[in-house]
């Protein structure tokens, strides 16, 4: 009987145990498993962003180059080469992604030529070098454009070189006098900003890389353009074996052809990957992928099953020795603590156990309760302690995405700030150039606040008199849109940060436009009610379904479409009203609109006397 009785306790612990873990492992691995999810979405999302900059950049240093009126009085015999090299060589000073520039003529031989720092073609025994048979060359030239055109991301090498340089992208762009192409220009970009957009990831959790999908060369087909393994790179140019199906697999190729994003299991961990599309034709194409480690996300599930298994077993022990040696005073209280243990085992850890016992068993009863109460408890704590993670992680994203933003636009701007002065000194001042150059500047200073609004980044900064109204119409004449907006505006003055106020209108505002259809129609109010300052943004929209309601201040969370925003506009704005002190409400039904409403403290003015 005591061997028995010790061996079904042994059984109704290691059950209780199993089915108490098991749940929790479940729930566990699930949350996990989302949050992995959620995450590589972050990651490929930032990454496409990051390309998609690097390429609009370049596109627009492209432009602003070529409209440079000196490389047309070049080619007219207006000025001489010298000039147009110093102007290379000023060009390739201020702007660092610039690998080369080549002035080409029409019949493909390049006539001024800067390279890694070096004029080539200022060299006394420099003779031109012919390019009028290369492909790319011969694409450009046979169907001029007025934009430019990439070529394949390679490892560059010209007849003069002696070895290939670091991984280059190459843009032409004909130069054109009225409707008649009078020749080319030729600039190479460093690929080390996009090779850093692609490998940009914590190599605990995983690794990044590019691979590109070609239907139209072979060669090309599954090669590595960027990998943390450099040896992979490039393989249709060394000669090596190093493509995605001799790699990662053939069947891991074929998904990798299949979709537009999917995710493919892998020994190591997840592969998820999303499609990216650099040129005209779709048959070429850029797979973003992105490896997370299983070892990574699950070594805190890993470690707790370990934990798990060694109180088991304990627990296991433990019962054996008690069974013998108690069971006499087991016997008795066998039927309640059995039905109060079997009622732990489903999780109903409020089953009471308080029946009147003596000695050890009197003891056993109280410990069986407090190793329920105790599991409640951690079990809980686990449950909130996930909770907390899975909050943390969003604003860590939000922080990353913010510093991302942040770094991705501020080269741009600075560009065109830059480019403008260049406009400025050569063509004179100019009320336009001066606009554009305000309104970059400006931009900077919003990319500014934006960095402040990630976490533990808000400044020191104090509050200043805000003009509400002054803000409100300013921010307006700057939204370029075809709908309505009408406006009824009170003079209401508020503390606060003018550029974080007019960043919250602005996304108020934008957010509605984007939700407005045919006969569109916005309408701000700004109203003073006692000592509030009401604001209120109402749209006759398509609405927000009743329940997306409760979720549209969630960083990352939105309902439309990829292309058209990120969905941290609204939380944006929730951030800016709660830094004021303020509140914001929404009420929205679905098919008829959308009213945002703010309420403010009006500022004291005998306060700033």
């Amino acid at each position: 009987m005591i061997k028995r009785l010790a061996l079904f306790i042994s059984i109704l612990v290691a059950l209780v145990l199993l089915i108490t873990t098991g749940i929790y492992f479940s729930q566990s691995k699930s949350l996990i498993t989302e949050d992995m999810n959620a995450q590589a979405d972050i990651i490929l999302r930032l990454k496409k962003n990051g390309i998609d900059d690097f390429l609009v950049r370049m596109r627009y240093l492209m432009l602003a180059l070529a409209e440079n009126s000196a490389l047309k009085e070049y080619f007219e015999g207006r000025t001489d080469r010298e000039s147009i090299e110093e102007l290379f060589t000023v060009y390739t000073e201020r702007m660092s992604d610039i690998q080369a520039m080549r002035l080409v003529d029409l019949q493909g031989n390049i006539v001024v030529f800067w390279r890694e720092g070096e004029l080539v073609s200022a060299k006394p025994d420099y003779k031109p070098i012919y390019v009028g048979d290369k492909e790319f060359f011969n694409l450009v030239s046979r169907n001029p454009k007025r934009e430019p055109v990439f070529s394949d991301f390679e490892r560059g090498h010209l007849p003069d070189a002696v070895s290939f340089c670091p991984s280059m992208i190459r843009s032409m762009l004909p130069i054109f006098e009225g409707d008649r192409v009078i020749g080319y220009l030729i600039v190479n970009f460093w690929g080390k900003k996009l090779g850093e957009t692609a490998s940009q990831l914590d190599a605990k959790r995983g690794y990044s890389f590019i691979v590109e999908i070609n239907g139209r060369e072979k060669e090309r087909n599954g090669v590595f353009i960027f990998h943390p393994d450099h040896k992979y790179e490039f393989a249709n140019q060394f000669g090596t074996e190093y493509f995605f199906d001799t790699v990662y697999g053939r069947d891991n190729f074929k998904t990798l052809l299949s979709g537009e994003q999917n995710m493919i299991p892998m020994k190591e961990g997840f592969m998820f990957f999303s499609t990216y599309y650099p040129y005209e034709d779709k048959r070429q194409a850029w797979k973003i992928c992105t490896v997370m480690y299983k070892d990574y996300f699950f070594q805190s599930l890993t470690a707790l099953r370990h934990e798990f298994i060694a109180v088991m077993l304990f627990c296991i022990i433990l019962s054996i020795l008690t069974a013998a040696v108690f069971s006499k005073y087991f016997m008795k209280p066998f039927a309640e603590i059995k039905k109060a243990v079997q009622a732990y085992s489903r999780g109903d850890f409020d089953y009471p156990l308080d029946g009147e016992y003596t000695g050890e068993i009197d003891e056993i009863a109280k410990s069986i309760r407090s190793m329920a109460d105790s599991l409640k408890i951690y079990i809980e704590d686990l449950k909130n302690t996930q909770m907390r993670m899975e909050l943390m992680n969003r604003l860590s994203a939000l922080g990353v995405m913010a510093g991302g933003i942040a770094h991705e636009l501020n080269t741009p701007l600075n560009s065109i700030i830059i480019l403008t002065k260049l406009l400025q000194q050569e063509t004179g001042e100019s009320e336009d150039l001066a606009t554009i150059e305000h309104e970059a500047r400006r931009c900077v200073d919003i990319i500014d606040n934006l960095k402040k609004l990630a976490p533990d980044k808000e400044g020191n900064s104090e509050p200043l008199p805000v003009y509400l109204k002054e803000v409100i119409e300013k921010t307006l004449k700057y939204i370029n849109t075809d709908a309505l907006i009408e406006t009824d505006l009170d003079d209401v003055v508020v503390s606060g940060f003018p550029t974080l106020l007019q960043q919250m209108v602005l996304n108020l505002v934008q957010n509605g436009l984007d939700a407005l259809g045919e006969n569109g129609r916005i309408r701000v109010t700004l109203k003073r009610s006692g000592g509030l300052a009401l604001l209120s943004v109402a749209d006759n929209g398509c609405g927000i379904p009743e329940s997306e309601i409760d979720r549209i201040f969630d960083p990352f969370h939105t309902t439309k479409a990829p292309n058209r925003g990120m969905g941290l506009g609204l939380s944006l704005v929730h951030k800016i009203v709660k830094k004021h002190g303020g509140q914001i409400t929404v009420e929205s039904e679905e098919g008829r609109g959308t009213e945002f409403n703010i309420r403010l403290e009006i500022r004291d003015e005998s306060s700033s006397h």
